[in-house]
Order: C-alpha cells, then sequence, then structure tokens
C-alpha cells in the first residue's frame, strides 16, 4: 500500500486511540469525584454528630458546675454558721470561766 492510502486510517486510529483513552481517564476522575463526594459527606456528617456530642457535653458540665457552684455557696452559709456557733460557744465558755472565777 501507498503513503497516502494508510495514512488517514493511521490518524484516524490515533484519534479514535486517544479518544478513547481520554474518555477513559474522564470515566476513572468521575469516579473518584464521587467516592471523594461520599466519603466527605460521611465525614461531614461525622464531625455533625461529634459536635452535638460536644454540645451535649458542654451543656452537662455546664449543669454539673451550676451544681458545684450551689453546694460552693451552701458550704460557705454552713462554714459561716459554724464560725458563727463557734464565736457563741467561746463567749459562752468565756462566761462560765468569768462565773467561776467569781464562784472561786
Amino acid at each position: 500500500m501507498r503513503f497516502g492510502m494508510w495514512f488517514p486510517w493511521a490518524v484516524l486510529l490515533v484519534i479514535v486511540t486517544v479518544g478513547v483513552m481520554v474518555w477513559r481517564q474522564s470515566v476513572a476522575v468521575s469516579e473518584v469525584e464521587s467516592r471523594w463526594q461520599e466519603v466527605n459527606a460521611k465525614q461531614i456528617e461525622q464531625m455533625q454528630q461529634a459536635n452535638d456530642l460536644i454540645g451535649t457535653a458542654n451543656s452537662r458540665i455546664e449543669d454539673a458546675n451550676s451544681v458545684i457552684a450551689e453546694q460552693n455557696d451552701q458550704i460557705g452559709s454552713q462554714g459561716a454558721t459554724i464560725v458563727f456557733l463557734d464565736d457563741r460557744v467561746t463567749q459562752r465558755d468565756d462566761i462560765i470561766d468569768a462565773q467561776r472565777e467569781r464562784i472561786n
């Protein structure tokens, strides 16, 4: 065969081969993109769930801190009551000591 007869067929074969390769690459890229989108969607969902859990934990921590604050206030009040009663007992002891001295 002469050069002029097989050259157009060779060019056509190269064009078809390149076209098929580009198409296959496009399909592969499309599959990778769809897989990436699926993974990305799952990661976003997991992050939202984690954020919800963190929000719940923070809420419970705030509740616990308010309970602790209330207990601290009660302890402070009890401490003030103990100091007051201790002062009263000390005053009573002083009065009793003074009465003993008068009696003796």
